[in-house]
């Protein structure tokens, strides 16, 4: 009789041979796919969908399903380290570009690269302290490192490597746009998952790389203040469009007493700009109290101008016209 397996060692993904090794046979791994309770991600590694939480949302289930399949690629790729915009994803850093199709992961000078089966394989030179061996449980559910919890079994026992948060935001901001480098670093200033000294550092380190000069340009502009990814977002085109930049959640207060905190308010034009994500007012009570807040920032004399994803996920030319048509009303 064949050892029954002990699923206390199996993780939300597998591979063959630790199937295996905790005391699973052949028969019954191809059985486990057959059936569907397992699902194949690569070949020899699986998905156990059981062990998994449900996501929130499908934006959230996408980026799941990608944080899933750079675990098994870099399973699969023994010298692999899950890099870029697929170690953000895993770290928990927003992508304002959205889900890659690609899964993107680095080897060593000397091993192949290239594309193949929905994975980007590039030779990178990484040093020991630009690894981090990441618990299984915590690189799928892309938590910082701080926001860890009982995740299960495979967090004790599985880890994966990628690039630390740090050396993450170096790749990202040395290859992607500006807006998208704004969104992860601030991300990660705000969580403490870096910290600016260590990038200066890795910067200095890779001095001369490609794309380098261009993540230092944009490391001073980083600011954990930035409380998601559509303020960092609003910010890059505050600066591509080569505005005034606004004072950060600045706070007003009226005679009534306070009224809030805004995302970014340019005191020389009493302009006040709101970056409102989609179904932030869920309610009518809550869409009132927003009504009068704003009525009482009118009242102190502020112009107050809203915009939402869709203005500055691509440069809008509309929203770009009125707030300079605003600052250039003020002066």
């Amino acid at each position: 009789m064949h050892p029954q397996p002990d699923p206390a060692t199996l993780g939300e993904i597998v591979t063959r041979s630790q199937a295996i090794a905790a005391g699973m046979t052949v028969g019954q791994v191809n059985r486990r796919l057959r059936s569907g309770a397992w699902v194949s991600l690569r070949a020899g590694v699986y998905l156990l969908p059981h062990r998994g939480e449900q996501p929130a949302d499908r934006f959230e289930a996408e980026r799941r399903r990608h944080r899933q399949h750079a675990v098994a690629a870099v399973l699969r790729h023994p010298h692999g380290t899950i890099a870029g915009r697929s170690a953000a994803l895993v770290h928990g850093m927003p992508l304002t570009s959205g889900v890659p199709s690609m899964v993107e992961i680095v080897v060593p000078h000397g091993h192949w690269t290239g594309r193949r089966a929905g994975v980007a394989v590039r030779s990178v030179v990484l040093e020991p302290s630009d690894h981090a061996w990441i618990p299984m449980g915590q690189a799928l559910r892309g938590l910082p490192e701080n926001q860890v919890d009982d995740a299960g079994a495979d967090v004790a026992r599985l880890h994966v490597p990628a690039m630390t948060p740090a050396r993450t935001w170096v790749d990202i901001a040395c290859r992607d746009e500006q807006a998208q480098a704004l969104s992860a670093g601030d991300r990660a200033l705000r969580t403490g998952q870096m910290g600016v000294a260590e990038v200066e550092s890795i910067l200095a380190r890779m001095a001369g790389s490609r794309g380098c000069r261009r993540a230092a340009a944009v490391l001073p502009h980083l600011d954990g203040r930035r409380e998601n990814a559509l303020e960092s977002l609003s910010f890059g085109r505050f600066l591509e469009w080569r505005l005034p930049l606004p004072v950060l959640q600045h706070e007003f207060s009226d005679a009534a007493g306070f009224i809030g905190r805004v995302d970014f308010y340019w005191p020389a034009f009493a302009l006040v700009g709101e970056a409102d994500g989609r179904l932030k007012y869920t309610s009518p009570e809550v869409l009132y109290a927003e009504k009068r807040r704003q009525e009482r920032l009118e009242g102190l004399g502020l112009r107050v101008v809203r915009w939402g994803w869709s203005d500055v996920v691509t440069s809008n030319p509309r929203l770009w016209a009125q707030l300079r048509g605003c600052l250039l009303a003020a002066a």
